[in-house]
């Protein structure tokens, strides 16, 4: 095993100040060039956001638009016009809205080493190491990071959780994204920490082994291809891609894990997937179905749709409701956008009222669901997590509605009330060439039970331990079996 003394000779060293400097270039930027651009981000939010103030985000939002306008009297970079931007827009308060970088900095970043060479979780605001690049050094899981660069990792988690988007009041999410955010090209700390300190390429690591004393690691960053490596498991990105789906018998218990519900890169028929499941569910007189979501953020409604139908108790008529800040995008802001489906630019008013938070607002046709055939009616567990969002806690939340469940594990993302979604509009600003995505549709799902700019509660709250990381204990999962 390598120490990491050794390890440390090993791997090239920078000297401390070369930290702070950045191989990547990044383009300078006037006051008047990053007052253009905020301009046209602040109006085009206005003109088109209908979840602007859902939240009622005025006077954060009135915080973080204090540095782009310090940003408008002094110019700067586009990294510096970048953070303060996202500054602004997860002052908002959904998940869906959110700055991407320019395309010179995004191909920079997917093609050079960019990431901190470990996968990490946080643990009561603590950053511990699920795996380490053993090209460099061989570090236990479980090893607290203390310092990166001298900077207390502590300190950077909540540092740059301000810049993390997140639906409504779960700001528990935000400590998960910067540790895994397949959104942002890996993590969300890899994201947006070389923005603030450089890209390297060299780190300084202040490590804590497990039981031991903290100790000093210089290495490098890696790739983003490298950084996916380190998962101990395969990353599953579709439905369709082997483990995406896992089942398993246990006596009268099943348990079935649905990874993802992306399904629009490579199509599956979902019914094709589940229905063998179920019928095999039901010849073995199956009591209670463990349903896992832990992994899922979300995806397509095929698929959500579909396993909704296999736990169905009864028919049902699925209302809702549809909100738009405008009828017809302003013609001064179209040569900005894009869209892949731009019928959003004018939408026919037949059906389109004003309410009283003076949007449009429509309501949608009833969606007629019937149980299948080998529907499962007996106990059903879902396992959930603060990755959890979008359709996933959607689902949950209409069955939740229809029939008993029960939920194990941690709080959620997403919102049962309905997130601000739908098509998204992408914002090309001229100067920086970052462009920021903006919603178009907001929506209210027509859940009883729910509580405002939350997703969903545990019954049963379980967060995983230090001494569940080292070990791989699951204890959720075996709180279900054993419950």
């Amino acid at each position: 095993m390598r120490s990491l003394l050794a390890a440390s000779f090993i791997i090239f060293f920078a000297a401390s100040s070369s930290f702070a400097q950045s191989s990547y270039n990044p383009a300078k930027l006037s006051g008047s060039q990053i007052a253009a651009d905020v301009r046209l981000m602040l109006d085009a939010l206005e003109a088109i956001h209908p979840g602007l103030e859902r939240y009622d985000s005025k006077a954060d939002r009135a915080r973080a638009l204090e540095g782009l306008r310090r940003l408008e009297r002094t110019g700067g970079t586009e990294f510096e016009f970048y953070l303060a931007a996202s500054r602004y827009l997860a002052a908002i308060r959904c998940d869906h809205t959110k700055a991407e970088l320019s395309p010179d900095l995004s191909k920079y970043r997917e093609d050079n080493p960019s990431h901190l060479p470990f996968r990490f979780t946080v643990i009561e605001g603590r950053m511990f190491m699920l795996e380490f690049d053993r090209e460099q050094a061989t570090i236990e899981r479980g090893s607290e990071v203390v310092k990166i660069n001298g900077k207390k990792a502590s300190a950077l988690i909540d540092e740059f959780s301000e810049y993390v988007s997140v639906d409504g009041y779960t700001d528990h999410v935000r400590p998960f994204k910067l540790a895994d955010d397949s959104d942002l090209l890996g993590s969300d700390l890899d994201h947006f920490y070389p923005l603030r300190y450089g890209f390297g390429p060299a780190v300084a690591l202040e490590v804590k082994r497990p039981g031991g004393k903290a100790e000093k690691l210089n290495a490098s960053l890696i790739t983003y291809k490298k950084w996916r490596t380190l998962a101990s498991e395969k990353a599953i990105n579709n439905f369709s891609d082997p483990g995406a789906v896992e089942f398993r018998l246990t006596d009268d218990i099943a348990y079935l894990r649905v990874a993802t519900f992306i399904n629009y890169r490579t199509p599956t028929d979902p019914y094709k997937v589940f229905s063998p499941l179920f019928d095999q569910i039901r010849e073995r007189r199956v009591q209670h179905l463990i349903v896992d979501l832990r992994e899922n953020g979300g995806g397509s409604d095929d698929v959500g749709v579909a396993l909704g139908r296999f736990l169905l108790p009864e028919p049902v008529a699925i209302k809702g409701r549809s909100a738009v800040k405008t009828l017809s995008v302003p013609e001064r802001l179209r040569p900005y956008l894009e869209t892949w489906d731009r019928s959003v630019f004018d939408i026919a008013p037949e059906g389109w009222s004003k309410n009283s938070d003076l949007l449009f607002e429509k309501a949608a046709a009833p969606i007629e669901l019937q149980p299948l055939p080998n529907a499962f009616g007996g106990r059903v567990t879902f396992l959930t997590s603060a990755y959890n969002a979008s359709g996933v806690v959607i689902l949950m939340s209409r069955l939740k509605d229809l029939r008993p469940i029960r939920l194990i594990g941690e709080e959620t993302g997403g919102s049962s009330e309905g997130p601000t979604a739908g098509i998204i509009l992408f914002l090309n600003l001229p100067n920086s060439k970052i462009r920021v995505r903006i919603p178009v549709y907001r929506s209210y799902t027509g859940i009883k039970s729910f509580e405002p700019g939350k997703g969903l509660i545990p019954d049963i709250k379980i967060t995983t331990s230090l001494d569940d990381l080292i070990s791989r204990r699951d204890r959720a999962l075996e709180t279900a079996f054993k419950n």
